[in-house]
């Protein structure tokens, strides 16, 4: 979101602070990605395929 509010596709309600959103431009927009995309790794490496073992 950070990167549409720097190119100017969104609006920012009220003074926009530039270094505000480079920070998440560059920092916590790609660590929450990876977070997300670990996340569902992990989730998808322990799933359960129904197959029951006995």
């Amino acid at each position: 979101m950070a990167w549409l509010a720097l190119a100017g596709w969104v609006g920012v309600a009220g003074d926009q602070d530039r270094t505000a959103l480079l920070g998440h431009a560059f920092l916590w927009d790609p660590l929450f990605a990876l977070w997300g995309v670990l996340l569902g790794l992990a989730l998808w490496h322990t799933r359960n395929d129904g197959v029951q073992k006995v």
